[in-house]
């Protein structure tokens, strides 16, 4: 009686072990995601998803900021700028401090 406990209980295990190497997920027969699912889902989505992007000029608030405006420094005043900023010396003079990390470039003629 043991025996054939112990027989039953392997045979079991191997038909079980068996079912789920068959079944795996990720396989030719059953892969995870199908190739049509990409090309006739992901891909149009993610096609929509560029061109709104590049349709609204990326992030709005870059957008937003990058436009040039005028502004007017009396004597004494300082102006700070972030990364990415571009000042134009209209007239006048002007001095400037770097940043440890330099960045500063000279583009007059």
């Amino acid at each position: 009686m043991k025996n054939k406990i112990i027989a039953l209980t392997t045979a079991t295990v191997l038909a079980a072990t068996a079912i789920y190497a068959i079944a795996a997920p990720g396989t030719d027969d059953d892969p995870l995601v199908s190739l049509s699912y990409i090309t006739d889902t992901l891909i149009p989505e993610i096609h929509a998803y560029v061109d709104a992007k590049v349709s609204k000029g990326g992030n709005s608030s870059a957008a937003e900021s990058a436009t040039f405006k005028v502004v007017d420094v009396k004597k004494g005043q300082m102006i700070k700028c972030g990364d990415g900023c571009e000042m134009i010396l209209r007239m006048g003079t002007g001095t400037i401090v770097a940043s440890d990390k330099g960045g500063i470039s000279d583009v007059t003629t």
